[in-house]
């Protein structure tokens, strides 16, 4: 039974360029997650319930995708193992993203009394991310449809 709203031949360019846009669809995704990421850590500097003499705790706060990246285990031999998998297919890897810190006495400084690094930011963007996550891929969209 052929197709009312598209011929063969389109159904054969659709398919063939769905890589492409799954690829492009991932990297908007990726971009998106790090403007999210990238807001937390914004806040976690600025709110960070600790006295940061130094700076050392404020400057380590960061975001990647790879946690074998922020191994903070200098004197340790044994690397983590990476978590940036790559992958084929419309499935392949997943789309993740880590907000750190980076020194070793942030976890530390989460145990005392009143204090926190990253947990205030967790708690604070719990129920906003996913929000976030989808307005900036809105955003996104609307912004290259402009574009094109």
């Amino acid at each position: 039974m052929p197709n009312k709203y598209f011929d063969e031949r389109q159904i054969e360019l659709l398919l063939s360029n769905m890589d492409g846009v799954i690829k492009d669809k991932r990297k908007e995704a990726k971009m998106a997650l790090d403007s999210v990421l990238i807001e937390m850590a914004n806040f976690t500097k600025i709110h960070g319930a600790w006295n940061d003499i130094t700076g050392n705790l404020r400057n380590s706060i960061g975001i990647t995708d790879d946690i074998s990246k922020i191994d903070i285990r200098k004197s340790s031999k044994e690397k983590l193992p990476s978590t940036n998998f790559g992958g084929s297919g419309w499935f392949g890897s997943i789309l993740r993203g880590i907000l750190y810190a980076g020194m070793e006495y942030a976890f530390f400084v989460e145990m005392k009394e009143g204090k926190w690094v990253l947990s205030g930011t967790l708690t604070e963007y719990k129920n906003k991310a996913l929000k976030l996550f989808a307005d900036r891929m809105k955003q996104l969209w609307f912004y290259i449809i402009i574009l094109q």
